[in-house]
């Protein structure tokens, strides 16, 4: 991803182009939860209780563009002061996060590793959440882009 503001402009609309593609998907699996006995209604933000599967969608999507993304687990504070758990991307430099509308933010966010916005908690980067999930986000990619996948 760029440093520069032109660049990252290029960066957001790439960012913003994916999450488009996978916001359809998104709202297929609320639906498909909230037909479950004792489950949420489908939220008004589809990005809502989807970071963890945006971020294995992003991880794998710079992945096939040939960069290195780590998946990292935490909290957010939102736009109203509260604090959610929360995932999301970073590599050496930046922060990506395309959820983080259901906090009251834009729906891309590139941030410096210094917002404090976001707190890493370690025991949630340690945890294996990943296999029914990874499944599901590569059948996603599947769905979204053929040769991606």
């Amino acid at each position: 991803m760029n440093q520069t503001e032109s660049g990252q402009s290029a960066d957001i609309e790439m960012l913003a182009r994916w999450r488009a593609d996978i916001i359809p998907l998104w709202i297929a699996h609320h639906q498909s939860v909230a037909r479950q006995p004792k489950r949420l209604a489908v939220p008004a933000d589809p990005a809502a209780f989807m970071c963890k599967h945006a971020s294995l969608y992003l991880q794998l999507r710079f992945a096939a563009i040939g960069q290195a993304w780590r998946v990292v687990g935490g909290n957010m504070r939102a736009s109203n002061g509260e604090n959610h758990s929360h995932w999301w991307l970073e590599n050496d430099a930046r922060r990506v996060d395309i959820t983080a509308s259901q906090f009251g933010y834009e729906d891309v966010l590139i941030t410096d590793l210094d917002d404090d916005r976001y707190t890493r908690v370690e025991e949630y980067c340690r945890k294996d959440w990943w296999g029914g999930l990874r499944r599901t986000v590569k059948a996603w990619l599947q769905a979204i882009e053929p040769a991606a996948a």
